[in-house]
Protein backbone atom coordinates (compact mmCIF):
# COMPACT_ATOMS: atom_id res chain seq x y z
CA UNK A 1 0.00 0.00 0.00
CA UNK A 2 2.79 2.79 1.15
CA UNK A 3 4.63 1.73 -2.43
CA UNK A 4 1.05 2.84 -4.21
CA UNK A 5 0.79 6.15 -2.62
CA UNK A 6 3.95 6.42 -3.46
CA UNK A 7 3.95 6.17 -6.78
CA UNK A 8 0.67 8.00 -6.98
CA UNK A 9 2.69 11.23 -5.43
CA UNK A 10 5.72 10.45 -7.72
CA UNK A 11 3.16 10.60 -11.49
CA UNK A 12 1.74 13.90 -9.74
CA UNK A 13 4.29 15.78 -8.95
CA UNK A 14 5.88 14.41 -12.70
CA UNK A 15 2.57 15.76 -14.26
CA UNK A 16 2.78 19.60 -12.87
CA UNK A 17 6.94 19.27 -13.52
CA UNK A 18 5.61 18.59 -17.14
CA UNK A 19 2.98 20.98 -17.30
CA UNK A 20 5.51 23.90 -16.29
CA UNK A 21 7.75 22.76 -18.82
CA UNK A 22 5.30 23.25 -21.73
CA UNK A 23 4.16 26.77 -20.31
CA UNK A 24 7.92 28.03 -20.25
CA UNK A 25 8.87 26.75 -23.79
CA UNK A 26 5.78 28.12 -25.21
CA UNK A 27 6.74 31.47 -23.52
CA UNK A 28 9.99 31.13 -24.85
CA UNK A 29 8.73 30.44 -28.05
CA UNK A 30 6.59 33.46 -28.21
CA UNK A 31 9.02 35.90 -26.91
CA UNK A 32 11.23 34.66 -29.89
CA UNK A 33 8.68 35.28 -32.54
CA UNK A 34 8.42 38.41 -30.72
CA UNK A 35 11.71 39.39 -31.47
CA UNK A 36 11.56 38.05 -35.44
CA UNK A 37 9.03 40.47 -35.92
CA UNK A 38 10.86 43.38 -34.42
CA UNK A 39 14.15 42.06 -36.29
CA UNK A 40 11.82 41.50 -39.65
CA UNK A 41 8.94 44.44 -39.81
CA UNK A 42 9.73 47.79 -41.22
CA UNK A 43 8.96 50.56 -38.83
CA UNK A 44 8.03 54.50 -38.17
CA UNK A 45 9.58 57.01 -36.74
CA UNK A 46 7.48 60.33 -36.40
CA UNK A 47 9.39 63.39 -36.64
CA UNK A 48 6.97 65.28 -34.48
CA UNK A 49 4.06 63.97 -32.29
CA UNK A 50 1.70 65.26 -34.87
CA UNK A 51 3.52 64.51 -38.04
CA UNK A 52 1.07 63.20 -40.58
CA UNK A 53 3.76 61.80 -42.75
CA UNK A 54 6.83 60.37 -40.58
CA UNK A 55 10.06 58.68 -41.50
CA UNK A 56 9.30 54.94 -43.03
CA UNK A 57 12.55 52.73 -41.51
CA UNK A 58 13.78 49.13 -42.99
CA UNK A 59 13.60 46.36 -40.86
CA UNK A 60 16.50 46.49 -38.39
CA UNK A 61 17.69 43.13 -39.61
CA UNK A 62 18.37 43.82 -43.36
CA UNK A 63 19.20 47.04 -43.61
CA UNK A 64 21.21 47.58 -47.47
CA UNK A 65 22.54 51.20 -45.94
CA UNK A 66 25.00 51.34 -43.85
CA UNK A 67 22.82 52.71 -40.97
CA UNK A 68 23.90 50.34 -38.25
CA UNK A 69 27.68 52.32 -37.75
CA UNK A 70 27.08 55.34 -39.92
CA UNK A 71 23.21 56.74 -39.13
CA UNK A 72 24.07 58.41 -36.07
CA UNK A 73 26.97 60.71 -37.66
CA UNK A 74 24.71 61.48 -40.62
CA UNK A 75 21.84 62.63 -38.93
CA UNK A 76 19.64 59.52 -39.50
CA UNK A 77 16.45 59.64 -37.69
CA UNK A 78 16.12 55.93 -37.90
CA UNK A 79 19.21 54.88 -35.82
CA UNK A 80 18.37 57.49 -33.23
CA UNK A 81 15.20 55.69 -32.53
CA UNK A 82 16.92 52.27 -32.94
CA UNK A 83 19.33 53.42 -30.15
CA UNK A 84 17.04 54.58 -28.03
CA UNK A 85 14.67 51.43 -27.74
CA UNK A 86 17.01 49.02 -26.52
Amino acid sequence: MRSRDVDLDFRHKTGRTRAWGIGLLALATLQWLWCAVLLLTPYEVDRKPDDRYPAECESRLLTDRGTANEGVYQGDRCQNERAETR
